[in-house]
């Protein structure tokens, strides 16, 4: 791309410009914005340079060319890539959510740059490598990666081991790091969870413990002010030596607190509705963790399930008689990447994250495979998209922080998959 100046700097621009309009909108929608689902969106807006690619490749940009026909196979890729990245935003996790609207307007916003817009500015033919297409080899059959791939989907998922401890996706985070070893220090008690709705709620609830088991210790609490996500929930954390008399009191506040709350009844207007908005949790941190990632991993594993079952429909639909080798490239990438995994590792929330990428990214090269047929102009379109995705997100591996690295194993091995099948699988030359 570089030997085309021109081009190379409008593609940049158009990058920029998409990204920065995605980060106001999303900015503006959400009360808080994660960095790193405005760093993993950047990342997956560079998914638009594959459009680009395309269209230049098959000569939609060429001046001579007046009546440029509309590209099918990146609409297709399009669509497909908005339905993958349309069901994330149901997920209960505000990194998916954000990530995947950012990614939407992004991808969007460079489409129809790539689309409709570059064709009417008109650039200089591509130059193509004249021994780029004799690397391709027909050399694996369309059956045979799908039996493959149905193996290691498999053996992979009857391997895997899951492990959705949210703690441990970054283990270089010396805050994070402090914080564990301060619970590991505490030997006896029992760490517990008060949770109300205003100051003045958290404030009763907290000298109504302090008065019934006398052996408190508060050493941590949450302010509206630290997370707009939960503007109107406020947290302190607590220790006791008194677990039992703890487990006892939080049973008998749900059920009965008029009689736990005493001399405070008059300070209180209503003491039913006041055991409805506060809450004593008595679980371990731990398990509080577990629960919170619970809540998050099951829907993206449903999510998931629906993603790859909406991709598959997509391929009947696009590439109908030949959807056993369009299907390899979802199906192979997939299965060997759990494979890869279940090897030497557990599967961990990041990892899920990335097989939805990778399911919804993986069905655009098997539409572009299929329907721009295997030519020297596809080869070029195809490897070069392959190298950039593969590249951008692949490089990830090389992370010594857990939840890029796992991010970036998932990604080069599918990517590697398909550009596998891109060279060696076998398909009809137009």
């Amino acid at each position: 791309l570089l030997r085309m100046p021109l081009l190379t700097f409008h593609t940049i621009c158009t990058l920029v410009i998409s990204n920065v309009i995605a980060i106001l909108c999303v900015s503006m929608i959400f009360p808080q914005v994660t960095i790193m689902s405005l760093s993993f969106g950047l990342g997956i807006s560079n998914i638009a340079i594959d459009y680009m690619m395309h269209h230049h490749f098959f000569n939609h940009y060429v001046h001579e060319q007046q009546h440029k026909p509309l590209n099918r196979p990146v609409l297709y890729g399009y669509l497909t890539t908005m339905v993958g990245f349309g069901t994330c935003l149901f997920i209960p996790f505000p990194l998916l959510a954000q990530l995947s609207l950012y990614a939407m307007i992004s991808l969007t916003l460079s489409y129809v740059s790539f689309a409709f817009v570059y064709p009417r500015v008109g650039f200089k033919p591509p130059r193509l490598f004249t021994r780029l297409d004799s690397i391709r080899r027909d050399i694996i059959p369309s059956l045979a990666s799908l039996l493959v791939a149905l193996v290691c989907l498999i053996y992979g998922s009857g391997h895997l081991k899951l492990d959705f401890d949210l703690s441990k996706l970054d283990y270089h985070n010396k805050p994070m790091l402090d914080m564990r070893d301060f619970f590991a220090n505490l030997q006896k008690g029992q760490d517990a969870l008060l949770i109300a709705h205003d100051e003045r709620s958290l404030g009763i609830l907290a000298r109504v413990v302090i008065e019934q088991l006398g052996d408190v210790e508060f050493y941590n609490a949450q302010s509206p002010q630290a997370n707009n996500d939960f503007a109107s929930t406020l947290y302190l954390l607590m220790h006791t030596n008194k677990v039992q008399e703890l487990a006892a009191l939080a049973q008998t506040f749900k059920t009965d607190p008029q009689s736990v709350l005493g001399s405070f009844k008059d300070e209180l207007n209503d003491a039913n509705q006041l055991a409805q908005s506060c809450t004593i949790e008595t679980r371990g941190m731990q398990s509080l963790m577990d629960n919170v990632a619970d809540s998050i991993y099951q829907p993206m594993i449903i999510m998931l399930c629906i993603a790859l079952g909406l991709m598959l429909l997509a391929l009947i639909v696009s590439v109908r008689g030949a959807f056993v080798q369009a299907v390899s490239f979802v199906l192979l990438p997939l299965g060997a990447t759990l494979c890869v995994i279940a090897t030497h590792s557990n599967l961990n929330m990041m990892h899920l994250f990335a097989l939805l990428i990778l399911v919804v990214v993986s069905v655009d090269y098997g539409i572009y495979a299929i329907k721009e047929g295997a030519n020297v102009r596809t080869t070029h379109a195809i490897i070069f998209s392959a190298l950039t995705t593969g590249a951008s997100f692949g490089i990830l591996i090389f992370s010594h922080t857990k939840a890029l690295n796992s991010f970036g194993e998932v990604m080069f091995s599918g990517m590697s998959c398909i550009l596998l099948l891109l060279l060696f699988g076998k398909s009809n030359r137009n």
